[in-house]
This record gives structure tokens, sequence and C-alpha cells, in this order.
């Protein structure tokens, strides 16, 4: 088997897969039940295909090969049932059981295959290779088998047409007969190729089995739901949304709503009555929003956040109109923005501005602050910090050193963090006085006899200047900085090894 023929296999186990997780969070809910056990042999069929393509093991390749001939009853009877459920019958006791007895009887003749060869005419003990079960010769049971198939398919196939006939006595007439038959037709024009006139490896009937289940599914739930929750339907509505809605006549009235919003936020009676007045009660304890970018610029608030769809619906049959709302719980999900919207914005260790928000915003102060002071600091040894102390020791440093920058902060003075031990102030307006008032205030408030209280802290400063860019005025504050770091950085960190010795000894 070539490596195409692989990954034509793969992909489409792993198509059949797909559905199988979709409806397990449904499993608890009978309406979807044929569904759920047709997807879930579709899958069997898969693994046993597999299982046949790709096991070294030719016996397991033997009884692989077997298996799937009751898993492609199965799967027939299953979609024939889902079929006459969609479109609104109930499936007679007689015909399920007949089903079942079959279904069984199936399974042992395969699995006892060896002991008749009603199946295929081929033994265990005969397998020399993989294509000696694939190509083997039929037996009569195979032959009954596949009629017995056909003539279900062409049930479903009988059943859609006379139903198409009828369309408008139910509201299910919009099922898309044709995509619905031209599955079918192409898939038993293919298994009848295969069967009798090509034998090939790799049976397509396995490929039109997935579609067609994967098609039903899509069918059936997606689109089934969705007709059932624009016409009102409550068991649909409660058992399939993920979270709450209201359905109001299109009066505004209220006709329902979910218990959850009752039971999660404080609604008085007398607002339930009314549509407007319900969702006003709501948005006092929680934010509605239609699309994110309505709320996005928004602060974060301590509230439930729900995601809010409004939409008008119709039920023809019945000639009625109204308003379906569906709110679902993003809290968590808007908790977790607004901690990113912090992270992108703030320094989470110090609390203040990182460089991020600076250069976002680096246009901005560069056209609105013409009289701009910038202060930049340096802390002097706090890789000593770090080396002798651990760095616990050199974020406590940071931290303490924060809190004295933190002092000047306020609507014209703002605190970064740009990066390591490197801090700016930002004056949106200042004068040259101000300027150095402010870095004398910064030094001594770090200085300290003790050396475990004294903050080494080289620092520039520079007042911008007319037609100078932001950037010039930085490089000029960064100029003083290291030319005062050169001084006072090598004393510093001669001094602090001093007193490390001492407190060693």
């Amino acid at each position: 088997m070539n490596v195409f023929m692989e990954i034509v296999i793969v992909t489409f186990f792993l198509v059949s897969f797909v559905p199988v997780i979709v409806l397990h969070r449904y499993r608890h809910y009978k309406r979807y039940r044929l569904l759920r056990g047709l997807i879930n042999v579709v899958f069997v069929y898969s693994i046993v295909t597999i299982a046949s393509y790709f096991s070294s093991n030719l016996t397991i390749v033997y009884y692989a090969s077997l298996l799937i001939y009751p898993l492609v009853f199965a799967v027939v009877y299953l979609a024939f049932e889902t079929i006459f459920h969609f479109l609104g019958y109930a499936m007679w006791r007689g015909v399920r059981l007949s089903a079942l007895v079959y279904f069984c009887v199936n399974l042992t003749m395969a699995l006892t295959n060896p002991l008749h060869r009603w199946y295929i005419e081929l033994t265990p003990s005969e397998v020399t290779d993989r294509a000696d079960v694939f190509f083997a010769s039929y037996g009569p049971f195979f032959f009954l088998h596949t009629a017995i198939g056909y003539a279900v398919v062409l049930l479903s196939v009988g059943l859609l047409l006379w139903h198409f006939k009828r369309p408008r006595e139910t509201h299910y007439g919009y099922v898309p007969f044709f995509s619905v038959l031209a599955i079918v037709v192409i898939g038993f024009g293919l298994n009848i190729w295969h069967v009798f006139y090509t034998r090939v490896y790799f049976s397509p009937t396995y490929i039109i089995f997935v579609l067609f289940a994967f098609f039903l599914y899509w069918l059936v739930f997606t689109r089934d739901f969705r007709f059932r929750l624009l016409s009102g339907s409550r068991d649909v509505l409660i058992n399939a949304m993920r979270e709450m809605y209201i359905i109001a006549d299109k009066d505004g009235n209220v006709i329902e709503y979910s218990n959850a919003l009752t039971e999660k936020y404080s609604v008085p009676k007398q607002a339930l009555q009314k549509l407007d007045s319900f969702l006003d009660a709501l948005r006092s304890h929680a934010v509605l929003y239609k699309t994110f970018d309505h709320i996005k610029d928004d602060p974060y608030q301590d509230k439930a956040y729900l995601y809010t769809i409004i939409k008008n619906f119709s039920i023809p049959n019945f000639k009625q109109t109204g308003t379906l709302v569906l709110m679902y719980d993003e809290t968590r999900l808007m908790q977790l923005v607004d901690r990113l919207n912090y992270y992108i914005r703030y320094d989470d260790m110090s609390g203040i501005f990182n460089r991020n928000f600076f250069e976002k915003n680096r246009a901005s102060y560069e056209k609105e602050h013409p009289k701009a002071g910038i202060i930049i600091s340096d802390l002097n040894g706090l890789k000593l910090h770090n080396d002798y102390f651990g760095h616990a020791a050199g974020d406590r440093l940071i931290k303490r050193y924060v809190a004295i920058l933190k002092r000047f902060e306020s609507e014209n003075i703002l605190a970064f963090r740009m990066g390591g031990d490197e801090f700016m102030l930002l004056c949106k307006a200042c004068d040259e006085k101000t300027l150095k008032k402010m870095k004398r205030d910064i030094l001594t408030a770090a200085e300290s006899t003790d050396l475990d209280e004294h903050i080494s802290v080289s620092i520039g400063c520079a007042l911008r200047r007319e037609h100078e860019t932001l950037e010039e005025t930085m490089r000029r504050a960064d100029d003083e900085l290291y030319e005062m770091k050169s001084l006072i950085s090598p004393t510093y960190r001669n001094t602090f090894k001093a007193w490390i010795k001492n407190r060693k000894s």
C-alpha cells in the first residue's frame, strides 16, 4: 500500500473522530442517541480498518477484515434509523429487534469464518500475505450480507424520496435531499464496482461511510439544533445551549428564560416580564456585550461578562415572530484578557509601566509633550546583590527603589521600568529646576548610612529642547547617567565587597 493511501486512511480516521468528540458532550440527551450510536460505530469501523491495513500480524488483519462486514451492516442500519427518526417517525420495535438479531448472526459468522468459510473462502492458517485476505474469494453468506445491506440502503433512499414529495407537511422539509441522495448513489456504485468488478487493497466504501456519517452529523445535529433553537423548542434550548437564553414575543413580553439567569443574578420579579427591563436588570450585575470591539478599550469591571446575541426569529407554520437572546458567560475569558492587558502595559514585579507601553505610546508623547523632562536611573551593584544574597534579594532591592519612584507618579509624571535595573520618569511638562530637584529627592530617598538600607543609584536627567526628538532627550539623560555611574559604581562595588567581608568575619 502506497504512502498516499496511508495518508487517505489516516485522514478519514481523524474525520470520523471529530463527531465522536463533539457528541460526547451531549451523551446524556436522548435526542442524539441514534446519531451518537452511528458516529461511534463508524469510528469503530475506522479503528478496525486501521488495524486491517496497518497491522503486521496477519491473524489480526484476517479477523479485522472480517469484522468490517457486521460493522458495515451496523452503519447502514443506524444511518437508516437516524434518517427515519430525523424525519419525525418512530422505528418499529420488530424492525429494531430483527436488525439486532441479524447483526449478532453477522458478527458470529465473521468470527467463526475459519469453521465454515461462508464469508471468505480462507482460514488464518492459509494467509501468507495481506493480499490473500483482501483478494480472497467470497463465500455465500457474503452475498446475503451484501444483498441485505443494499436493501436497507434502497429503503433509506425510498424513504427520502417519499418524504421529498411532501416537504410541507413537516418542518423538516429543508432536508438537502439531493446531497444525501448523491452520497448514497455514489457510495452504492463504488461498492458494486469494488465488490464485483475491481478488487483493490482499499475499499472506497469506507470513505463513503465516513463522509455519509459526518454529513448526517452535520445535518441532524448542527442544522436540527439551529432550527429548534429558532423555533423555541424548550428541550433543545436547555440541553444543547452552552449557557443562557431569553425568548420574547413580538411585543417584548418574556415567554421563557434560563433558570440560571435568576439563580446567578438578582433579577427582581417585576423585571422578568419585559425583555428591556430584564436586560436592564442584568446590566447591574453583568456587562452585556455583542462584540469584543465594543468593550476592548473599557476598563475591566468586577462583574460577570456575558457575550450576548440578539436575533429576531419567525416560525412560519405558526405565523409567530419574536426575539431570541443568547448569553454566554465569558467572565473567565475576560479576566484572562484583562490580565494579559495588564502584562502588556505594566511590569509584573514592580507594578509600574513597562518599556512596551512606553514604545507603544512614544509617538503620542513625542507629539503632545514638547517640554517633557526625562529622568533615567540605573541601580549600582544589583549583580552583587544577586550573587551574594540571591535573586530574591535583588528583586527586593528593585521593589524598594520603585517604591521611591512611585512617590513622584502623578497625572503629569509617569514611571517606567525600561528593563532590568533601568528606570525612567517622564515628566510631561517640566522645567530645569523641577527636574534637578526630582533628581536630588530621589538620591536623598535612596541614601542611607546602613548598607542594608542604602540603594546606590546613578541618575541622568534632561529637559527636551526645541526641535529635539524624545530619543535625543533620552540620549542626553543617558549620557549624564553613565557619567555619574562611572564615578559612583566602582566605589560602591568596593564598599559593598568590604561590607560583605566584614559581615562574614
